[in-house]
């Protein structure tokens, strides 16, 4: 288990070595915990963050996480985290979580009891905001939609089910979490520009 320190520095060839494996089965007790301490805090600093992994499916479709989901991710914009990620830092390793930066802080990684939360920057490229190889839509981020779980609203990219679907290929599915599957899962063509 990752200590609670600054990993940003540490060169990726030893980073790859102690990388927390984020295999299922997930602790989605602590995962539920950690994703609602980062956006309560998230919210009282007026971060904007959405979720837009696993998890929304999970959320949206099952009314709860489910094991074979990896970890937490919160999408923003990268404008923000660059602005940001110093204090959110200094702020996830006050609260004894281990963290790790990108190179250019548009990524922040926050690790604690084996899971793993990743605050992930999309930059604005025309109609679309990209996270590496990835784009969304920029009406997604402006159209506001909201989930629930245990009781606490997250902000998600509306509307959900436009959404889902163009991001995953059958999200009405549940996903066994093979990652040989992950491929058919994913809805490259959109997704990855592809």
């Amino acid at each position: 288990m990752l200590a609670n320190k600054d990993y940003t520095s540490m060169p990726e060839k030893e980073w790859r070595k102690i990388d927390p494996p984020l295999l299922p089965p997930r602790d989605t007790f602590v995962q539920a915990c950690m994703m609602e301490n980062v956006s309560m805090y998230l919210d009282k600093v007026g971060f904007l963050h959405w979720l837009g992994g696993g998890e929304l499916v999970c959320i949206f479709r099952d009314g709860k996480l489910l094991p074979h989901n990896q970890d937490i991710d919160f999408m923003c914009y990268a404008e923000d985290m660059k602005e940001a990620c110093e204090d959110l830092k200094k702020y996830f390793l006050d609260k004894g979580y281990a963290v790790r930066a990108s190179k250019g802080n548009t990524r922040l990684d926050v690790f604690k009891q084996g899971e793993l939360v990743s605050l992930e920057g999309y930059v604005k490229k025309g109609k679309y905001r990209w996270l590496k190889n990835r784009k969304v839509p920029c009406r997604f981020f402006e159209t506001p939609a909201y989930v629930s779980l245990n009781g606490m609203l997250y902000l998600a990219p509306g509307p959900i089910e436009e959404y889902l679907s163009w991001r995953y290929s059958n999200w009405k599915k549940e996903y066994s979490g093979d990652s040989k599957k992950r491929d058919k899962y994913i809805n490259k063509k959109k997704l990855m520009g592809k």
